[in-house]
């Protein structure tokens, strides 16, 4: 689908069909890396890596990474850190790819137009990601 997409000699009304095809393409190949991962969680074969890191550049990853494809459907994307501590103790790429898959439905799923929002916020005891 990929070197379709690249083709030259494509017929114009052919792409949109394609560019579909390539993002529902991607979205299942998400979805199966994500279920692999959490059966592998869940019978104990991977290891969860917690260390610290700056939920400032969890924030900017998952930006950069849906910023495009915010651009390319019309919708704003909009990343907000309200947290004072930006320490976070936390398996930075098991909660990347929760924060992946939220952020990824909710930009196939929104209209044209709408705003996404991915906040990071915090009360006394837990820090929290909305979508």
């Amino acid at each position: 689908c990929r070197t379709l997409l690249i083709e030259k000699n494509l017929a114009p009304e052919i792409r949109p069909y394609l560019e579909v095809i390539h993002e529902s393409c991607d979205d299942m190949m998400h979805l199966a890396h994500n279920l692999i991962d959490l059966t592998r969680i869940e019978r104990g074969a991977q290891e969860v890596h917690i260390r610290d890191v700056e939920i400032s550049e969890i924030l900017k990853k998952q930006s950069n990474q849906f910023k495009t494809s915010a651009q390319h459907k019309g919708i704003t994307l909009r990343i907000a850190n309200e947290v004072d501590d930006n320490m976070m103790h936390v398996d930075d790429r098991i909660l990347g790819r929760i924060l992946e898959n939220l952020l990824s439905n909710a930009l196939k799923f929104s209209p044209r137009g709408s705003l996404v929002e991915l906040v990071a916020s915090e009360d006394s005891d837990h820090f929290k990601f909305t979508v």
